[in-house]
């Protein structure tokens, strides 16, 4: 009698733990294909992402800046023609719902090309305090403040760069960089809990769309939790 509560009492928490991770299907999803050429401040055709946040500062007669949507993906630009180059062009946005729980990630695509000026991804937690960076400028790949070295992530032209948060705890994460399939970049447990992004671009001059800076396939998606790991092995042990 006690060895069958006891086997059911694990199938029951096992099973409360797929129950709670069913909830956590893709939370999130958007590309810039859903927008057709209107990718404006306040659109919002992705689901698990608030609306975006667009604007430009800087810019003048020699100075431009601007957003755009090309071949279905997000696109950015902030050119200059004088030495000051002071143009930039931002997009941000939170997460539905509000941070990332420990086992989820945040997931999203950048595209340069040309290093010059500044261009990137703040991630953000709390109130829009940046708590990881990367910057592409000065013909540098940075990630999380660190320069990577021309042996580690030499220059390609057209880079996409896959950028991944882990959410670990309800207080840390870490983010991993790739490039074709090769991880350039993990970065030790941050502080914060992810919540939301900004992309910027800035003081490019020269190169035109070259120095454009391009995003897509922005995910927020679920991994399995330890815990819940635990609960399937418990299922296990008890069948």
């Amino acid at each position: 009698m006690k060895k069958s509560f006891f086997i059911r009492s694990l199938v029951a928490l096992s099973f409360a733990l797929l129950s709670c991770n069913a909830t956590a299907a893709t939370l999130g999803t958007d590309n810039g294909g859903n927008y057709g050429g209107n990718w404006i401040s306040s659109t919002n055709f992705g689901t698990g992402f608030g609306n975006w946040d667009l604007w430009t500062t800087g810019t003048d007669d020699n100075n431009v800046a601007g957003h755009f949507i090309s071949s279905g993906q997000f696109g950015m630009y902030a050119n200059g023609s004088t030495s000051s180059r002071t143009s930039q062009a931002n997009a941000q946005r939170l997460f539905d719902g509000g941070a990332l729980t420990a086992g989820q990630s945040f997931l999203i695509e950048l595209g340069v090309d040309f290093r010059n000026g500044l261009k990137g991804i703040d991630l953000f937690s709390g109130a829009f305090q940046m708590v990881w960076n990367f910057n592409v400028g000065g013909d540098t790949y940075r990630p999380g403040g660190a320069d990577l070295s021309e042996l580690v992530a030499p220059y390609v032209a057209n880079s996409v760069f896959s950028i991944r948060a882990n959410q670990l705890t309800s207080s840390t994460f870490e983010v991993l960089v790739s490039r074709g399939g090769s991880n350039l970049y993990t970065s030790t447990a941050i502080d914060g809990a992810v919540n939301g992004f900004k992309l910027y671009i800035g003081e490019t001059t020269g190169g035109g769309d070259a120095n454009n800076l391009l995003a897509n396939n922005l995910q927020i998606i679920p991994e399995p939790s330890t815990p819940l790991l635990m609960g399937l092995g418990l299922a296990g042990l008890a069948v």
